[in-house]
Formats: C-alpha cells, structure tokens, sequence
C-alpha cells in the first residue's frame, strides 16, 4: 500500500461511521413521528365515530340505546371523563391530572389522560350528557364499557351496569 492510501483509510471509516450515525439518527426520528400521527389519526377517528354514534342514536325513538363496547379506544387514552356544564360537578371524582383543566374550560365536555398522565386536547360532542356528572371511565383495558341512550331533546351517556 502506498503512503496515501494509508492515510485515507482512517478516513474513511470515520466517514462511514458518522454517515451511520446520521442513518440511525434521522431513521428514529421519522419512525417516532409515524408512531405519533398514527395515535393522533387513532383519536381522531374515535372522536369522529363516537360523534357519528351520538348522531345515530339521538335520531331514533326516545329510549334508544347503542352500547360503546365495541369502540376502538386510542391506545394512549388511560381516563375518558364527561361532564354536563349545566348541572353541578362532583370535581373529587375527577382525575387530578384533569382537575384544574375541567375548571378552566367551560365549553368542552370530553376530558381525556393519557396513559402517560399528559392531558390531550379536551372536545365537546354535541348532544350528550352523562347520567352522573362527571362520568369518567377508565379504558386501559381498550374497552369502553358505556351506553348511549336517546332521552328526548339529548343522548344520555351512562356506565353500563
């Protein structure tokens, strides 16, 4: 081997090892944001069926119902909590992590932790009102054990028994 090409090798393998790097680098980056537009898509369509089912059962007779066990839950939802704005809330049997967020807001009535005890942007699903206030549910177990049921002029949401 000539001098030279004695001196490039270090080099290169420098080289290598620094595009490695960057390969590993920029590969767990695009996978976490997959992973995490995937969990925002998850929500997203649970918001938008949940509505749609609200929607289906305020439609039919007065005392229909629609059980929610089916319901695909978001796989970093730990606590669902709703709760009626016009009638006075039990704030002790609210999570703590959600507490001071269900104080502050006042036009939303879905309240969600993570399983990582992040808050997550609460929403308001129109029509519903739950039988206790608040109605929280925990989903670890990827079920949402709640019934919808027609009362009239809104959809009473409530544990099933």
């Amino acid at each position: 081997m000539k001098k030279g090409q004695m001196f490039s090798q270090p080099f290169m393998i420098i080289f290598f090892a620094v595009l490695a790097a960057f390969i590993i680098f920029f590969g767990f980056k695009m996978i976490n944001n997959t992973v995490n537009t995937n969990q925002k898509v998850e929500f997203e369509k649970f918001i938008l069926d949940l509505n749609k089912e609200v929607s289906s059962v305020y439609s039919l007779d007065y005392g229909s119902s629609s059980k929610l066990d089916n319901f695909a839950i978001p796989s970093n939802i730990k606590i669902i909590c709703f709760v009626d704005r016009d009638k006075s809330l039990d704030y002790g049997k609210l999570d703590i992590a959600i507490k001071d967020l269900v104080k502050k807001t006042d036009e939303k009535n879905m309240f969600f932790v993570s399983k990582n005890n992040e808050i997550i942007e609460p929403r308001d699903i129109d029509k519903v009102k739950p039988k206790e206030n608040p109605l929280c549910e925990n989903v670890m177990d990827g079920k949402l054990d709640l019934v919808l049921v027609n009362s009239g002029s809104f959809v009473q949401i409530e544990k099933i028994i």
